[in-house]
């Protein structure tokens, strides 16, 4: 169970929805606030797409070793459209003892944010 003074926002929907330019605003109207968010960075299976940069849009890995990512408790591994996406929990943890953390994406994603024991409290 995580216990913490500090946010996770979340910022999910469906694609085309508004995310990124929610985040952009965000970063332009609070940029105090929007700097001391730690982004939430997962794991994905799929190449990166021109003008995405590993370790700051996705950790960009090969689907099987995201595979092999099922089998330690500190990952929660999602199939996403066809793609494998992981959650580390251990550093959600750690960022969020750091401060806050800034989620932008998927509704999948979003949703185990919100429901997973793991993240409780």
């Amino acid at each position: 169970m995580m216990k913490s003074n500090h946010k996770l926002v979340i910022f999910s929907g469906p694609s085309c929805v508004g995310k990124s330019p929610l985040a952009k605003a965000l970063a332009r109207f609070y940029p105090e606030l929007h700097s001391q968010m730690q982004p939430l960075v997962l794991y994905n299976s799929r190449a990166a797409r021109p003008g995405e940069t590993n370790g700051v849009d996705y950790h960009f890995r090969p689907r099987a070793e995201i595979e092999k990512l099922k089998t330690h408790n500190r990952f929660v591994v999602m199939d996403v459209r066809g793609d494998l996406q992981a959650l580390d929990l251990q550093e959600l943890k750690e960022n969020l003892e750091k401060g806050d953390v800034l989620f932008e994406g998927n509704p999948f994603v979003g949703r185990v944010l919100q429901t997973h024991q793991a993240l409780e409290g």
